[in-house]
């Protein structure tokens, strides 16, 4: 019809539900569970490479990130970012000598943290 406004077509994407099948539902949950406090951690690291955390070091530091199933972020002053993004690291605009915290949820947080926070003191130098 002309002038008529398109219907949503999401739920007839291929696994996208329906607008009904959620309902009211209690059993679904749009938000992701709250890890238990013994699986997140954080550490203070400062950037030290020369030029910041720009394009090539948020895409080393995302890719590294990116091996982890745990929540990764980055804070930097009032700042708090999706570490699995390069757009969010780069809003940073983290220069040499910014201290950031790198914290991490999940099954792994740990070793995500210490991953992530010596691949930022070895500026960015990936083995």
């Amino acid at each position: 019809m002309k002038g008529s406004r398109p219907s949503c077509a999401r739920w007839r994407i291929k696994g996208w539900p329906s607008p009904t099948a959620l309902g009211d539902n209690p059993g679904v949950s749009l938000v992701s569970e709250n890890p238990n406090p013994s699986q997140a951690t954080s550490r203070e690291v400062t950037i030290a490479n020369e030029a910041g955390l720009h394009a090539r070091p948020a895409s080393v530091f995302v890719r590294v990130a990116c091996k982890f199933a745990s929540e990764v972020w980055v804070c930097c002053n009032d700042d708090k970012v999706n570490g699995k993004s390069i757009i969010g690291l780069l809003t940073l605009a983290a220069s040499k000598g910014t201290r950031v915290v790198i914290e991490a949820e999940g099954s792994d947080a740990q070793t995500a943290v210490e991953n992530l926070a010596a691949l930022v003191e070895k500026k960015f130098q990936v083995d």
